[in-house]
Protein backbone atom coordinates (compact mmCIF):
# COMPACT_ATOMS: atom_id res chain seq x y z
CA UNK A 1 0.00 0.00 0.00
CA UNK A 2 1.29 3.38 -0.93
CA UNK A 3 -0.37 5.83 1.17
CA UNK A 4 -0.38 9.74 -0.30
CA UNK A 5 -1.88 13.18 1.72
CA UNK A 6 -4.06 16.02 0.39
CA UNK A 7 -3.23 19.22 1.40
CA UNK A 8 -5.91 18.75 4.17
CA UNK A 9 -4.61 15.57 5.58
CA UNK A 10 -6.34 12.75 4.06
CA UNK A 11 -4.94 9.89 3.82
CA UNK A 12 -5.24 7.82 0.34
CA UNK A 13 -4.12 4.38 -1.22
CA UNK A 14 -2.67 5.71 -4.81
CA UNK A 15 -2.38 1.57 -5.38
CA UNK A 16 -6.49 1.44 -4.97
CA UNK A 17 -6.56 4.89 -6.90
CA UNK A 18 -4.75 3.24 -9.77
CA UNK A 19 -6.29 0.09 -9.85
CA UNK A 20 -10.40 1.83 -10.27
CA UNK A 21 -8.66 3.88 -13.32
CA UNK A 22 -7.06 0.81 -14.84
CA UNK A 23 -10.71 -0.70 -14.72
CA UNK A 24 -12.44 2.46 -16.33
CA UNK A 25 -13.35 2.56 -20.25
CA UNK A 26 -10.86 3.93 -22.11
CA UNK A 27 -11.45 6.98 -24.41
CA UNK A 28 -12.40 5.17 -27.49
CA UNK A 29 -14.65 2.10 -25.35
CA UNK A 30 -11.98 -0.54 -26.54
CA UNK A 31 -11.98 -2.49 -23.26
CA UNK A 32 -15.77 -2.76 -22.47
CA UNK A 33 -17.37 -5.84 -23.56
CA UNK A 34 -21.53 -4.87 -23.12
CA UNK A 35 -23.64 -8.03 -22.59
CA UNK A 36 -26.09 -8.41 -25.20
CA UNK A 37 -29.36 -7.42 -22.47
CA UNK A 38 -27.11 -4.10 -22.04
CA UNK A 39 -26.73 -3.60 -26.11
CA UNK A 40 -30.47 -4.24 -26.71
CA UNK A 41 -31.88 -1.52 -23.62
CA UNK A 42 -29.46 0.87 -25.35
CA UNK A 43 -30.73 0.44 -28.27
CA UNK A 44 -34.20 0.61 -27.32
CA UNK A 45 -33.22 3.92 -25.81
CA UNK A 46 -33.63 5.32 -29.50
CA UNK A 47 -36.98 4.13 -30.25
CA UNK A 48 -40.16 5.52 -30.28
CA UNK A 49 -42.69 5.21 -27.66
CA UNK A 50 -46.40 5.46 -29.16
CA UNK A 51 -48.37 4.99 -25.73
CA UNK A 52 -46.60 8.53 -24.46
CA UNK A 53 -47.18 10.00 -27.89
CA UNK A 54 -48.75 14.16 -27.68
CA UNK A 55 -51.56 14.76 -30.16
CA UNK A 56 -51.22 18.42 -31.25
CA UNK A 57 -53.95 20.69 -32.70
CA UNK A 58 -51.71 23.55 -33.21
CA UNK A 59 -48.33 25.30 -33.81
CA UNK A 60 -45.91 26.31 -33.05
CA UNK A 61 -45.08 23.09 -30.66
CA UNK A 62 -41.67 23.26 -28.29
CA UNK A 63 -40.54 19.20 -28.02
CA UNK A 64 -40.76 18.55 -24.12
CA UNK A 65 -37.90 15.96 -25.26
CA UNK A 66 -36.39 13.84 -28.18
CA UNK A 67 -38.71 12.88 -30.00
CA UNK A 68 -40.18 12.15 -33.36
CA UNK A 69 -42.67 14.67 -34.85
CA UNK A 70 -45.17 13.84 -37.33
CA UNK A 71 -47.64 15.37 -39.49
CA UNK A 72 -49.92 14.79 -42.09
CA UNK A 73 -51.99 17.60 -44.49
CA UNK A 74 -54.59 16.98 -46.78
CA UNK A 75 -54.67 19.73 -49.61
CA UNK A 76 -56.24 19.76 -52.89
CA UNK A 77 -53.14 22.36 -54.31
CA UNK A 78 -49.93 23.65 -52.37
CA UNK A 79 -48.09 22.03 -49.65
CA UNK A 80 -47.92 22.00 -46.27
CA UNK A 81 -44.30 23.99 -45.14
CA UNK A 82 -42.81 23.10 -41.71
CA UNK A 83 -39.83 25.19 -39.98
CA UNK A 84 -37.94 23.71 -36.73
CA UNK A 85 -35.70 26.42 -35.48
CA UNK A 86 -36.47 28.91 -38.02
CA UNK A 87 -35.34 26.47 -40.85
CA UNK A 88 -37.52 24.98 -43.65
CA UNK A 89 -37.34 21.53 -43.64
CA UNK A 90 -40.43 20.60 -45.27
CA UNK A 91 -39.01 21.39 -48.85
CA UNK A 92 -40.61 23.18 -51.49
CA UNK A 93 -43.00 23.40 -54.29
CA UNK A 94 -46.49 21.62 -55.07
CA UNK A 95 -48.29 18.52 -54.09
CA UNK A 96 -49.00 17.18 -57.49
CA UNK A 97 -52.69 16.18 -57.58
CA UNK A 98 -53.96 13.59 -60.29
CA UNK A 99 -56.21 14.53 -62.58
CA UNK A 100 -59.78 13.96 -61.58
CA UNK A 101 -58.52 13.66 -57.42
CA UNK A 102 -59.76 16.57 -55.30
CA UNK A 103 -56.73 16.02 -52.73
CA UNK A 104 -53.12 14.41 -51.95
CA UNK A 105 -52.42 13.26 -48.75
CA UNK A 106 -48.93 15.07 -47.20
CA UNK A 107 -46.98 12.89 -44.60
CA UNK A 108 -43.84 13.13 -42.78
CA UNK A 109 -41.23 11.96 -39.74
CA UNK A 110 -39.31 14.23 -38.19
CA UNK A 111 -35.73 13.76 -35.49
CA UNK A 112 -36.05 16.34 -33.12
CA UNK A 113 -34.24 17.24 -29.85
CA UNK A 114 -35.81 18.75 -26.68
CA UNK A 115 -36.76 22.16 -26.81
CA UNK A 116 -36.86 22.28 -30.77
CA UNK A 117 -39.75 24.95 -31.95
CA UNK A 118 -41.48 23.27 -34.86
CA UNK A 119 -44.14 25.73 -36.47
CA UNK A 120 -46.41 26.10 -39.69
CA UNK A 121 -44.41 28.16 -42.22
CA UNK A 122 -47.27 27.70 -45.24
CA UNK A 123 -50.19 25.48 -45.76
CA UNK A 124 -52.12 23.59 -43.75
CA UNK A 125 -51.84 20.34 -40.89
CA UNK A 126 -54.27 18.23 -40.54
CA UNK A 127 -53.04 15.97 -37.92
CA UNK A 128 -50.24 16.49 -35.80
CA UNK A 129 -48.30 14.43 -33.60
CA UNK A 130 -45.14 14.24 -30.93
CA UNK A 131 -43.65 10.54 -30.18
CA UNK A 132 -41.02 10.74 -27.41
CA UNK A 133 -38.07 8.29 -27.58
CA UNK A 134 -38.11 5.73 -24.78
CA UNK A 135 -35.15 6.79 -23.64
CA UNK A 136 -36.03 10.45 -23.67
CA UNK A 137 -38.02 10.44 -20.60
Amino acid sequence: MTTVYSKNGSEFDIDDIATDLNNKADKDLNNINPTQNTKNEIISWGMPDYSSAIVSSSLPFTAPCNGLFMWSSSTSSGYASIKINGIDVSGHGEIQVARGISSALQIATILISKNDVISLNAGSLSRIYFIPLKGAN
